[in-house]
């Protein structure tokens, strides 16, 4: 999805400049299985992905930063978050999931009310 792909460009550039680490994604492409959705499946397009977060790789303030920047930067309009951590342990990481047919601002340049931010 071209808004998943413009949120993992940005949000790599900005943890970048901010905290000195890169995003690694761990988790991108998935197949359909038992009926189940998921925003992983690539069918027709990506939606989600995974980014590493185990083994304390951000400290809280920076998981609540991220948080805040992409929801700032990648709001959605259907009642759903675009980002959050979980799992536990060595599962534990940060998802990123995009709404589907939301083609508008693939760059977050837009807090979804049609005002700029920075």
């Amino acid at each position: 999805h071209p808004k998943l792909m413009g949120l993992c460009i940005t949000l790599g550039w900005w943890t970048f400049l901010k905290f000195r680490k890169p995003i690694v994604i761990t988790d991108l492409w998935r197949m359909p299985q038992d009926g189940k959705d998921s925003a992983h499946y690539c069918q027709p397009r990506c939606r989600g992905a995974d980014c590493r977060a185990k083994n304390y790789y951000w400290t809280e303030d920076e998981e609540n930063a991220i948080i805040g920047w992409i929801h700032v930067h990648y709001p959605r309009t259907d009642g759903l978050k675009t980002a959050f951590f979980h799992g536990e342990k060595d599962n534990y990481h940060l998802h990123l999931q995009i709404q589907d047919g939301d083609y508008k601002n693939i760059y977050g340049t837009s807090n979804g009310q049609g005002k700029s931010v920075s």
